[in-house]
C-alpha cells in the first residue's frame, strides 16, 4: 500500500536534500520497487532541469491554486 500512497505525493517538489537523505534511506521505500521508481523519477527531475518538459506527469505538475 505504501507505493499507492507514494504515487499521489509530488515527490519532485520535495527539497533534494530531504529526498536523498530521508526519503531515499527509508526502509519501506527501499523494499518496494514501485517506491524506488517513484523516488528515482523525482531524483531525475532534480538532476535534469533542462528535460523537465519531457517529464510531465501528475507528480511533476504544480497543484492549481483556488
Amino acid at each position: 500500500h505504501i507505493s499507492e500512497l507514494l504515487a499521489v505525493v509530488r515527490l519532485p517538489f520535495i527539497h533534494p536534500s530531504y529526498l536523498l537523505n530521508v526519503v531515499d534511506n527509508e526502509e519501506l521505500i527501499k523494499s518496494s520497487e514501485a517506491c524506488r521508481d517513484l523516488v528515482n523519477e523525482a531524483k531525475r527531475y532534480h538532476m535534469l532541469p533542462h528535460a523537465r518538459q519531457e517529464m510531465q506527469t501528475p507528480r511533476t505538475r504544480p497543484r492549481l491554486s483556488a
